[in-house]
């Protein structure tokens, strides 16, 4: 385990004051729910135009903050 953790990168701090203005937050999470979206991310269909609308104001939520958005990747069934 040692030996592991030497070479672990060490995470660097947030940048601090990181602020995404408020006429690019809608274009901004549109952008990062599209590419979360795109094949090699999704099993499924696209998700309907309600789903769509859903997901994008949890993306908005953290763009809005200027924070990194966090999914959880599932993996097999």
């Amino acid at each position: 385990m040692d030996v592991v953790q030497r070479h672990w990168p060490r995470p660097e701090p947030r940048e601090s004051g990181y602020h995404v203005p408020p006429d690019e937050v809608d274009a901004l999470a549109r952008r990062v729910l599209d590419a979360m979206l795109t094949r090699p991310f999704r099993i499924s269909r696209l998700p309907l135009d309600d789903e769509y609308s859903q997901l994008l104001a949890r993306v908005r939520h953290w763009v809005q903050r200027g924070q990194s958005v966090r999914i959880t990747l599932g993996y097999a069934p």
